[in-house]
């Protein structure tokens, strides 16, 4: 026999604590150990973007970006404006990325502008909107 029991209008940050007893006509009888739960918030995105997007350094093979991170985010995603489409080029876990030519495929050339953006990120998405540093 299955039983299945729904509780609702939980309390995010409560600890909750419960048992199973089984009842019939001869009795109640505790049936298991306490089971202890905290409810947890609902899992979102990143609340806000990146901070303060700026470019370090710049030569004719490697740029450096620098930027400030959101408390809660996971990771970053650096991207390229290419036509008229983002591409995603890394993802990186610290506040600085140094693109080189030929290691981030990228395929840089002097005298050409390049568009890159950075976006918060975590395990359930990206920031929707965007940091760019032209």
């Amino acid at each position: 026999v299955s039983t299945r029991y729904t509780i609702s209008n939980l309390v995010s940050g409560q600890t909750y604590v419960w048992r199973t007893v089984a009842s019939n006509s001869f009795g109640t009888q505790l049936t298991t150990d306490a089971a202890t739960v905290t409810v947890k918030t609902t899992a979102t995105i990143p609340t806000a973007n990146v901070q303060n997007l700026r470019l370090l350094d710049l030569d004719s093979f490697t740029i450096t970006l620098n930027w400030q991170r959101q408390s809660d985010q996971t990771y970053s995603v650096v991207e390229r404006l290419s036509g008229t489409s983002w591409v995603e080029v890394t993802q990186v876990f610290t506040e600085t990325i140094r693109l080189q030519s030929l290691e981030n495929n990228l395929q840089l050339q002097p005298n050409v502008s390049y568009v890159f953006r950075v976006r918060s990120a975590n395990n359930f998405g990206y920031y929707p909107s965007t940091a760019v540093s032209t």
